[in-house]
């Protein structure tokens, strides 16, 4: 994994792979503060310490990941890299994969993975 070391600051500080840099949720987050690194991360989108991974993922995206193979093996990496990983889906609207697949998904990233899965409406 890219070297990651997060310096003594009264600032949140947190790494976010580059290509989320012009994402909303970077905007808010240097909004309210938070000291942002931008890097090309291996594993996760967003490391907000040490334990802390967070992949990030669009309904659509979060739909391919499942339909092309490789969500459990992102999952499998976030759970071996972090203590305490995160998995976020952006939007609800899931058009190609049954709804009853998806929340199966979920279900495996929780109880499987140990993974929390957290989901917004949007950004």
């Amino acid at each position: 994994m890219n070297e990651i070391t997060f310096e003594k600051s009264d600032k949140a500080q947190i790494f976010l792979d580059d290509r989320e840099l012009k994402s909303v949720v970077a905007k808010l987050l240097f909004a309210k503060g938070a000291v942002l690194h931008s890097q090309r991360l291996e594993i996760g989108d967003f490391i907000l310490s040490p334990r802390v991974g967070v992949e990030r993922k669009s309904m659509a995206d979060f739909e391919a990941s499942i339909i092309d193979g490789r969500l459990f093996a992102q999952a499998q990496d976030l759970a071996s890299t972090f203590s305490a990983p995160l998995m976020c889906i952006v939007g609800s609207q899931a058009t190609r994969i049954n709804p009853g697949a998806i929340r199966g998904a979920k279900i495996s990233l929780t109880v499987d993975y140990r993974i929390p899965v957290l989901q917004f409406e949007d950004d």
